[in-house]
């Protein structure tokens, strides 16, 4: 027990399972006290909060930032590194620090990408020359109508020295034109 009251909650232990555990009086004297077994575990245990902590401070990535869950994401990555390291330690298998454990889960993480060979980029020909759509589509009067896509250059009144975008084109023809004064789209659909 403690001098002032602990409270305690868990859903492992019941509240009125208790031992006997030896407390040392003012005067030196030891007594046996009773107490609960969530104490006796959470007293086992501290020393494992403890290292934890110790390791996590060693290479934090505890960095400020204007966006908040960066700092709980690094939080959360630095956590899971170190408790995976702790169970490295636990299972004894080769002795490694703390920051060789972390370059190779880095090199881990990092493996695949590496192992891809690099493809050669194949060069894509751009034509340039002016879109070419058949006369019997073009002239056809019903089907021309003005829609929204990309951003392209007009094909009636764009210049190398001169480009202009529009993003309206006809839907049959697929052919970016101007509605403004000039009128392109008209233009381009009379014989």
């Amino acid at each position: 027990m403690d001098n002032k009251p602990v409270y305690m909650i868990s859903s492992l232990h019941s509240p009125n399972d208790t031992h006997e555990v030896k407390r040392k009086l003012k005067d030196g004297s030891t007594t046996m006290v009773p107490c609960p077994d969530v104490l006796i575990c959470y007293n086992n245990n501290m020393n494992n909060v403890d290292v934890f902590d110790q390791l996590k401070a060693a290479y934090g990535m505890n960095r400020k930032s204007r966006k908040w869950w960066h700092r709980l994401f690094f939080h959360f990555i630095d956590m899971a590194i170190v408790n995976s390291f702790i169970l490295h330690q636990q299972l004894k298998l080769e002795k490694i620090s703390l920051k060789d454990f972390r370059r190779r889960v880095v090199d881990g993480l990092l493996a695949p990408n590496q192992l891809q060979t690099k493809k050669k980029i194949q060069s894509i020909q751009v034509s340039h020359h002016k879109p070419h759509v058949a006369p019997e589509v073009r002239f056809e009067s019903s089907a021309h109508q003005p829609t929204r896509g990309t951003l392209r250059r007009y094909a009636l009144c764009s210049t190398k020295a001169k480009q202009k975008r529009t993003e309206w084109l006809c839907e049959t023809c697929n052919i970016p034109l101007c509605l403004g004064k000039k009128n392109c789209f008209s233009l381009y659909h009379k014989k």
